[in-house]
């Protein structure tokens, strides 16, 4: 339990930097631009993990892969615009909001059970 919440604690950390340097980025590159190279990186960063730990490609459902890596690339791609507009905490702020859209498509398409109580927070 205590690891998970260093992970957590540095995710969070490591996130709000990177949203930093996008700010910075944001004044000289296109978003696209930016958005490109990020997952550039973060592609070869996985490749090399993958090949490390020996983990093989899945061949299962590589179409909601595939729709999983568009709307990634989406909402990273929108994440970044917002953040070479508008102000730093705003932006983050509201990027934060993907967890109650999580919480709505798990319900609807999921068939996930809502905790008592639950809707009342959502509103």
């Amino acid at each position: 339990m205590r690891q998970a919440f260093f992970y957590a604690i540095a995710s969070a950390l490591a996130f709000s930097i990177m949203n930093l340097f996008v700010k910075m980025l944001g004044q000289a590159m296109p978003a696209a631009e930016i958005t490109f190279f990020r997952g550039l990186i973060g592609t070869v960063a996985v490749l090399i993990y993958m090949r490390v730990k020996g983990i093989a490609f899945s061949t299962e459902n590589r179409g909601m892969l595939t729709v999983r890596g568009i709307f990634g690339g989406l909402g990273n791609l929108c994440n970044f615009i917002a953040l070479a507009y508008m102000k730093l905490a705003d932006a983050a702020i509201l990027f934060q909001l993907s967890g109650i859209f999580v919480f709505i498509f798990s319900t609807l398409y999921l068939k996930e059970s809502v905790p008592k109580g639950a809707g009342k927070w959502l509103l």
